[in-house]
């Protein structure tokens, strides 16, 4: 963790990860049933409602994730930027329908730190994304998401099953 302590209002302080430098993630362990002490944490047991925060400085680029686990191919979810790489996007896989959902609020700066909130519910049927507490996106007749059992979930990169990580 490296303090920031002047992206803060007078007074306060605070501690952030900086993956800044390129080929950077974070991988949470026991996260993938490729890991000897997998616990089912991030896969059955959301298939049919969670909710993913981050506070995020900056952009990741086109397609590429703050936070997830998979998103790709018919599997997964990921909390993202979409292609233009200036607007969030909440991609959940298995749904059916338009699997991206990105902002309506047009684009996100990259010098201030935001908060991003992707919620779904398969039994309401409804996904919605929210950029600093605001409705950003809803959409309606979400089913239950395919999970990515083999992929771990990871800060800042994705997996694609048996330690691949990228984007």
């Amino acid at each position: 963790l490296f303090p920031y302590t002047t992206l803060f209002r007078s007074g306060r302080s605070g501690q952030s990860l900086s993956l800044s430098g390129g080929n950077t993630g974070i991988a949470i362990g026991n996260s993938s049933t490729l890991d000897g002490a997998y616990t089912n944490t991030f896969d059955d047991d959301i298939n049919t409602a969670m909710t993913v925060t981050c506070w995020a400085k900056g952009l990741p680029g086109g397609w590429n994730p703050f936070v997830s686990k998979y998103g790709e191919n018919g599997l997964g979810w990921q909390l993202r930027v979409n292609g233009s790489g200036s607007t969030p996007c909440w991609t959940i896989r298995g749904t059916g329908g338009n699997e991206d959902m990105s902002s309506n609020i047009g684009s996100v700066d990259g010098s201030f730190w935001h908060h991003y909130a992707g919620t779904y519910s398969a039994a309401t049927g409804v996904r919605s994304l929210y950029v600093d507490g605001v409705l950003a996106a809803t959409q309606t007749g979400q089913g239950p998401l395919n999970p990515s059992a083999a992929s771990h979930l990871v800060i800042g990169a994705r997996d694609g099953g048996g330690n691949s990580f990228g984007n």
